[in-house]
């Protein structure tokens, strides 16, 4: 899976992730996820940064960047529906900082959630989530208030008991 980013951004999309080899290539074009909103208005900074597709190859997990470098973790539909943020939440203003490590083999997206970040929010119960959609979250491993993830990215699907 390749990303590419252009550099003549429209307001609806930002770039295109390539899924597949040279043989049989599947494009998508990335929409923009809903501005954060701010005392100031509402603001789109930021970049999609990685993808894991799902193991039914219906959706993307999808790291975005976001001011500061805030982590948010998405999820695209592969029809070219809307960004969902992972946590479910409506706005991005109220989301926690989320970091997208990959899929479980029966579908859920794995996700790190931490405590109290410098910048953006934090979650109460700091961890490594799973996802069955979006705001539907159960936590697998839990975490002291540690900003990195003790579960690394992967875009090869692994089990819940064994997420490393």
């Amino acid at each position: 899976m390749r990303l590419c980013l252009s550099h003549k951004l429209s307001r609806r999309e930002h770039g295109t992730f390539v899924l597949g080899g040279r043989d049989l290539a599947h494009s998508l074009r990335l929409r923009f996820p809903e501005p954060a909103l701010t005392e100031s208005g509402p603001v789109l900074i930021g970049h999609w940064a990685w993808a894991a597709l799902s193991p039914d190859g219906s959706t993307l997990l999808a790291q975005w960047s976001a001011e500061c470098e805030v982590p948010e973790a998405f999820l695209l539909p592969l029809d070219g529906g809307r960004p969902r943020l992972v946590t479910g939440e409506k706005s991005r203003a109220m989301s926690p900082n989320s970091t997208a490590l990959g899929w479980t083999t029966d579908g859920r997206a794995i996700v790190f959630l931490a405590h109290g970040p410098a910048c953006g929010g934090g979650v109460g119960e700091p961890g490594v989530y799973v996802y069955s959609e979006s705001g539907a979250g159960e936590r697998i491993v839990a975490t002291r208030g540690e900003a990195d993830s003790p579960v690394g990215r992967s875009r090869r699907p692994r089990t819940v008991e064994s997420p490393q």
